[in-house]
């Protein structure tokens, strides 16, 4: 399986280990961790799971959205990542360098390091 949708899917609190998987959108779920193990996923859509406050390090993911969710940071090892959109992050204080980025949507109170400051933000 490469695809897994799940969103809004309230009762939801654990995400299978499908280490196939490139696309997953949990979004409105219960879910309060993400599989570590997901070394194959590209595109990750958790927006406004309020109990996630984490972002595992999964060096393949492309695509972030984590929209009205608690995290605290954004892993540095995403070296792959090119857009993210972290609106209404509100534990989220900055963004890391992460060189390959491309899109970047965010609050205006996360801190931006210069290597990113030539990006659109929205």
């Amino acid at each position: 399986m490469e695809e897994l949708n799940c969103y809004f899917c309230k009762n939801l609190r654990k995400i299978p280990e499908i280490k196939t998987l490139k696309k997953l959108y949990c979004g409105k779920t219960n879910i309060s961790e993400i599989p570590e193990t997901l070394n194959c996923l590209e595109e990750l859509n958790c927006g406004e799971c309020r109990n996630l406050i984490k972002i595992p390090n999964i060096r393949t993911l492309k695509k972030l959205d984590c929209v009205y969710t608690n995290i605290r940071e954004i892993p540095e090892i995403l070296n792959c990542l090119e857009e993210l959109d972290c609106r209404w992050c509100i534990n989220l204080i900055k963004i890391p360098e992460i060189k390959t980025l491309k899109i970047l949507v965010c609050d205006k109170n996360i801190v931006i390091p210069k290597l990113l400051s030539n990006l659109k933000t929205y």
